[in-house]
């Protein structure tokens, strides 16, 4: 089975970010989440952070200040380790099997 590895580039995205992330996570061809942190406000990375602690498939990157998308993507692809690369916006939502 080929597994994905999806980028997601956020920056202010607000409480849709949490509900994207938990729609990739569900994905069960799914090999990671590469978040790219372009500037969340920081009760936002915690949230994030907390999420990680039990889903090992969900990384983080931080540190790098204000990152726009496309910058993002370029990053958070250098981290990838799936078979295939899913670009995706933190406002979208994925259906089941959506990576399928």
């Amino acid at each position: 089975m080929n597994l994905c590895t999806v980028v997601m580039v956020s920056r202010r995205a607000g409480p849709m970010l949490v509900a994207a992330v938990k729609s990739v996570l569900r994905q069960k061809q799914l090999a990671e989440l590469v978040i790219i942190d372009g500037g969340n406000p920081p009760d936002m990375l915690a949230r994030l952070q907390q999420i990680a602690l039990n889903e090992q498939r969900l990384r983080i990157v931080t540190g790098l200040g204000s990152v726009e998308f496309a910058r993002g993507c370029n990053l958070g692809s250098k981290e990838a380790t799936g078979d295939y690369l899913v670009f995706m916006s933190p406002d979208c939502l994925l259906p089941p099997d959506a990576l399928k």
